[in-house]
Order: structure tokens, then C-alpha cells, then sequence
């Protein structure tokens, strides 16, 4: 009995050319909306990870960091339409997606310390990333 591997071929045929077309989306990114990008994915996974560990998981938490990126995605998307004045085009959206990534990456490096990774070696780096401190009168 021969059987029908038509619909089977369609359907790879079909999954390769949605894979293609994702790839080529993103390589037409600019790198720091690529990197942006990565550090949301790298925050939601290294997030889980922890929380699954301290079994914390919490769906409202989750939730709320969702619509915060959904946020920081917006705001990336309106300095990037700002930023295309055609007088004095500007990197706006360039310059948001690097700073939301940094935030991010932050993110992910409280991540790793609550999964038990010795990110003390960063901590000379970090402080020079916080504001000083105002003295009391």
C-alpha cells in the first residue's frame, strides 16, 4: 500500500520557506534592534529559569514583565518613527533599543545571581553604571 506524502512535503516545504523568511526579516534588523531583541528573549528565559528554580513562578509577575517589554517595545518603535524626520533623520530608535537592552542584561545578570551563578566579578563594573550617591545635609 503506497501512501500519500504529498500534504507531508507540502507542510516542510511550507515550514522552510516560514524559516526563510523569518531569517531574512531578521538579518534586515540593524544590530541593535537585534540586540534588543536578544536581551528581551534572554530576560523571559533566564526569568523562568530562576523563578522555576526558587519555585516562584507566578503568573501575574509574568505577566507584568510581559506588558513592561510590550512598553519598552513601543517606546522603541515610536523613538525609531521620531527618529526618521526627513529634515534631521536622527538614530533615536537605535539609541532606545540599545538602552532598553542594557536594562535587560542587567536583568539577566540578577537572573543568573538568583540561580546561584558567582556574578560577583561584575560588581566593579556595575557600580560604575550606578548614580552617585547624594550626600545628606
Amino acid at each position: 500500500m503506497m501512501t500519500d506524502t504529498r500534504h507531508a512535503n507540502d507542510l516542510w516545504v511550507w515550514l522552510g520557506g516560514v524559516l526563510a523568511g523569518l531569517v531574512a526579516w531578521w538579518l534586515g534588523w540593524p544590530w541593535p534592534y537585534q540586540t534588543f531583541a536578544v536581551a528581551l528573549v534572554m530576560d523571559v528565559a533566564t526569568g523562568l529559569l530562576a523563578g522555576g528554580k526558587a519555585g516562584t513562578l507566578d503568573s501575574e509577575i509574568s505577566y507584568r514583565g510581559m506588558r513592561k517589554k510590550a512598553m519598552e517595545g513601543c517606546l522603541v518603535g515610536f523613538a525609531a518613527w521620531i527618529g526618521t524626520n526627513p529634515t534631521q533623520p536622527l538614530p533615536l530608535g537605535e539609541m532606545a533599543a540599545m538602552g532598553f537592552a542594557i536594562t535587560e542584561s542587567l536583568s539577566v545578570i540578577e537572573n543568573a545571581e538568583r540561580m546561584g551563578i558567582n556574578v560577583s566579578w561584575l560588581e566593579p563594573y556595575l557600580k560604575r553604571l550606578a548614580p552617585p550617591e547624594k550626600k545628606q545635609p
